[in-house]
């Protein structure tokens, strides 16, 4: 059955024309890559950061070394947020050395500062700048 259906669409197919012209195929021809180096990309002009300046000796500031002084047997609380209510992270001694990563922050009439151990970068948290003592590192 299937080669009788075949026959019959291969005789309805119509026959070729002499009037029907053959136009031989046409190839594009694409050039060889050049060895010439194309143009330099031009790296985007850096644009100014927002670090700000290492304060002068003896300034509290982003960016300057404290100590922590004056606390006695207490220690120096460092809380997770510049306030009283903020929780306490951390109790540490006069003498330990941190920098000062933000601030100042100005709550419950106390000037705070973010600090960050120097060797030890778990060590941070928001202090009262009352117990601190600019120093150079």
């Amino acid at each position: 059955m299937l080669a009788i259906l075949g026959w019959a669409l291969f005789l309805a197919l119509p026959l070729p024309s002499s009037s029907t012209q053959v136009v031989p195929p046409q190839f594009t021809v694409y050039p060889p890559p050049s060895l010439t180096p194309g143009p330099t990309p031009v790296p985007p002009e850096a644009t100014p950061s927002a670090v700000p300046p290492t304060p002068a000796p003896g300034v509290l500031g982003v960016g300057g070394t404290v100590q922590v002084v004056g606390t006695g047997s207490d220690g120096l609380r460092l809380r997770d947020k510049p306030s009283l209510k903020g929780a306490i992270l951390l109790l540490v001694g006069d003498n330990e050395v941190f920098s000062v990563q933000q601030g100042p922050v100005q709550a419950d009439g106390f000037t705070w500062w973010y600090l960050q151990g120097l060797y030890d970068f778990t060590r941070k948290g928001w202090a009262v700048q009352n117990y601190l003592q600019a120093v150079n590192p």
